[in-house]
């Protein structure tokens, strides 16, 4: 995977690239995550040949919160801005979680060919760490509730699963502010 800025009106953006032909393919990933979710399809094996764009959305992985206000309709506007500054009109869209939210923003707004949506929250049951996040007010999550997200994440990591290792790091990485609003 390689990374590079992508200057926008909100702020810098962290994208991971690897080049190809035809029609990229966009990976968003969840909540608190990073584009580091899709670290496997990077594999020369995996989708030879296709262009891989993966951005971490504002607050996440390498990006800066910025200007954005972390709203999965703002994060929509940023996956635009950056897809036309990489020169992309048609794409299809693999997303995770709460990228999956997202990504159906997207595909109402944008030139989505195939959509993928991965664990996608569609409903409340599906909205297992995002739920009890945004149901608490903001200072309450800043002194406790981000604390408690991760020790939740932490339980699960501490039986010795790779992707909930992945996750608590890229937790702990994510902006506070960002992982309430979003």
């Amino acid at each position: 995977m390689e990374c590079r800025k992508v200057e926008l009106d909100c702020g810098p953006v962290a994208v991971w690239e690897r080049p190809g032909h035809g029609l990229p393919v966009v990976l968003l990933h969840g909540l608190g995550a990073d584009a580091h979710t899709f670290t496997g399809a990077f594999g020369p094996e995996v989708l030879p040949d296709r262009r891989l764009i993966a951005p971490d959305l504002p607050g996440h992985g390498a990006s800066p919160r910025g200007k954005c206000t972390c709203t999965v309709g703002d994060y929509a506007e940023v996956v635009l801005a950056l897809l036309a500054e990489l020169g992309v009109d048609h794409y299809d869209l693999v997303a995770h979680s709460m990228g999956g939210a997202v990504g159906i923003v997207l595909a109402e707004r944008s030139g989505v060919t195939r959509f993928l949506n991965a664990e996608g929250n569609l409903t409340g049951e599906n909205c297992f760490f995002s739920g009890p996040t945004a149901a608490m007010e903001r200072e309450r999550f800043m002194r406790e509730g981000r604390v408690q997200l991760i020790g939740k994440v932490g339980r699960l990591a501490s039986k010795g699963s790779a992707c909930w290792e992945y996750y608590i790091r890229a937790l702990t990485r994510c902006d506070p502010e960002a992982l309430h609003r979003a």
